[in-house]
């Protein structure tokens, strides 16, 4: 799954004395991206559709879809691009590597990166770049609010257990931050493996983290409380239980705990550093959903924890998150990323707004017997979502059928 050069030399370094080209281009070197020869990844391939294909009034309208496989989905299924605008996800801080998107997800809108980005591989250059990552394209219905009776979590912390996560420094800030304000902070760490039941069995890169763990605090059980796997429906819960979600990392793709617990109405806690070389004048969050440590090194985190864990009533973080972002503002996204093929098919299309477009409403319905709106929030999961080789052939192979009977019958 992992390709290429990974850029080391920014897990812990907010200043490296490089050019920003030269930055880009080490960023640019490494890819999650899922090729063919990967065998133990089939499964885990994903083909998530934003919009279907559509037959109305005459009119044939291409739909879009996207995938971390791109190139291996293709060559799978060589019709796709009669059916679908591709677009390429790398869920990384790079753009995907894939020789047949014809569009990429690139998590922020940074100009001077795109421009350098269609200078350096000119093969490239007419491809279009959507700020958005797969993390963005999240049911903000289904991660929302959860009734709990007190927010009974200080500090929770949604992390693999990976060198650039820096959760040692993260626990570190802990340990200050009982020093520096005499309260018995815990932090509660949900690491995707079900560490409560102990450490036999983890990896030798974990186990490593680990040992840092315990450098930079001693016991680490002292301050940190593992969870058990959590399963995704359950996570909200966790979101709304915590006061303050904190991510340490400086470089990585667009977070999607962050994203998750603002969803959850809970304030979020990051370095100012956080994906800097790629995000131009976007922020890391909504201003108003969470607070910022102005350098890296754990008292500096401390002190942006205590900000936000003595001002909560000042952060709205749902408010300001929806304000811009759930699958209602992806889908708005991408429509208005293609534009110049959309408007002039799609009657009344407003730029910004196009999920209210009557028209396409009318177009959904007469396809598939959803509402669009039924559609964008996967009320048919089989039209929307695959995962998998088997799964993805079944999707394809639908559309396609539906491609092959209206284009017979003049639909």
């Amino acid at each position: 799954m992992p390709k290429g050069n990974y850029p080391y030399d920014y897990i812990s370094n907010p200043n490296p004395s490089k050019p920003m080209e030269q930055i880009w281009s080490d960023l640019q070197e490494y890819t999650l991206e899922l090729y063919p020869e990967e065998v133990e990844y089939h499964p885990s391939v994903d083909f998530w559709v934003v919009l279907p294909p559509l037959w109305f009034e005459g009119k044939f309208l291409k739909g879009i879809f996207f995938s971390q496989a791109m190139d291996f989905v293709h060559e799978l299924h060589p019709r796709l691009s009669e059916l679908f605008i591709s677009v390429g996800n790398t869920m990384w801080s790079s753009y995907p590597w894939s020789t047949k998107a014809e569009a990429c997800l690139v998590s922020y809108r940074c100009p001077e990166m795109e421009e350098w980005y269609k200078k350096a591989y000119p093969e490239r250059s007419d491809r279009v770049l959507i700020p958005l990552q797969n993390s963005d394209y999240m049911d903000e219905y289904y991660i929302a609010p959860k009734p709990v009776a007190e927010r009974d979590i200080d500090v929770l912390v949604v992390s693999s257990m990976y060198e650039f996560k820096n959760l040692p420094v993260v626990a570190e800030a802990i340990k200050i931050y009982r020093e520096k304000y005499s309260k018995r902070i815990r932090m509660t760490l949900i690491t995707g493996k079900d560490f409560e039941k102990g450490f036999e069995k983890i990896t030798p890169q974990e186990a490593y983290e680990l040992e840092k763990i315990e450098a930079a605090v001693k016991r680490p059980k002292d301050y940190i409380d593992f969870a058990p796997k959590v399963p995704y429906f359950s996570i909200a819960e966790y979101y709304s239980r915590a006061k303050v979600v904190v991510l340490g990392s400086l470089v990585e793709g667009k977070n999607r705990a962050i994203q998750e617990a603002m969803s959850c109405d809970t304030p979020v806690v990051t370095f100012q550093a956080f994906n800097q070389f790629i995000r131009g004048n976007d922020p890391s969050f909504p201003e108003g959903a969470g607070w910022t440590a102005e350098d890296f090194y754990p008292e500096s985190l401390t002190d942006a924890i205590h900000f936000v864990l003595k001002n909560q009533g000042d952060f709205h973080p749902r408010r300001e998150y929806l304000k811009t972002n759930g699958k209602k503002n992806f889908f708005n996204t991408c429509l208005n990323s293609f534009k110049d093929y959309y408007g002039p098919l799609i009657p009344d299309f407003q730029e910004g707004n196009v999920l209210q477009n009557l028209w396409l409403d009318l177009a959904i319905q007469k396809n598939y017997q959803l509402s669009l709106m039924d559609f964008v929030y996967d009320k048919n999961f089989f039209l929307s979502h695959a995962q998998g080789l088997e799964a993805i052939q079944k999707t394809v192979d639908f559309y396609l059928s539906r491609l092959d009977y209206f284009s017979k019958y003049k639909y």
